[in-house]
């Protein structure tokens, strides 16, 4: 059953699509970080022990180095999906703060749409560089490399998607009245005081 507020077109329902999309964002970036953190553990402790088993032992693993570099790869993609969810790759801000807001949140979604085609583009030349060289399998480890090479088609889909889900965020933002807008970046700097520094 509606409430009054909700009748007559009050933004506390585009609040709760904002709300529930920075939700669904926490908890795909919490995944990646964590699989991006595992990866690093991985890589640290795979050197450190090389490092023991070549000097201490004479015995070098012969798989280790391909598994250091093969986690560092999908560090790197896995690690830069999860940035793109916070809007936190380099960008030019030139003139933001003097730019009207939805100006300014216009700019954001057309910067967002062009990740989007770009994400796709190399998603699908990765799946066609899959399906053309990633036969066989690695020499130390012996996986397929496929595994090895579909982490970029799985990189751009989740930057892609990270994208996607920023352009509704921010065309959310965008609908929103001043007053609201601004309510809500006061309880998002409240929530998050160390992004307000």
């Amino acid at each position: 059953m509606m409430n009054e507020s909700q009748r007559e077109g009050h933004p506390a329902s585009e609040h709760f699509v904002i709300a529930q999309g920075r939700r669904l964002v926490h908890w795909i970036t919490t995944a990646e970080k964590t699989i991006a953190v595992g990866l690093l553990v991985v890589i640290l402790g795979i050197t450190f022990a090389q490092v023991l088993a070549r000097f201490l032992f004479n015995s070098p693993f012969s798989w280790s180095d391909e598994l250091a570099r093969y986690s560092y790869v999908w560090l790197t993609f896995i690690a830069s999906a999860a940035v793109m969810s916070q809007r936190g790759h380099i960008t030019v801000e030139v003139g933001d703060a003097k730019m009207p807001r939805r100006v300014r949140i216009g700019l954001n979604i057309i910067g967002m749409a062009v990740v989007v085609v770009a994400s796709a583009m190399l998603m699908f030349g990765s799946v066609e560089f899959l399906e053309h060289r990633a036969s066989g399998y690695s020499t130390g480890l012996g996986i397929p490399m496929a595994l090895f090479y579909g982490v970029v088609a799985a990189g751009v889909v989740l930057i892609g998607l990270h994208a996607l889900i920023n352009i509704l965020l921010m065309s959310s933002e965008w609908l929103l009245s001043d007053e609201d807008y601004s309510a809500l970046e006061t309880s998002r700097t409240a929530t998050r005081p160390e992004e307000g520094l």
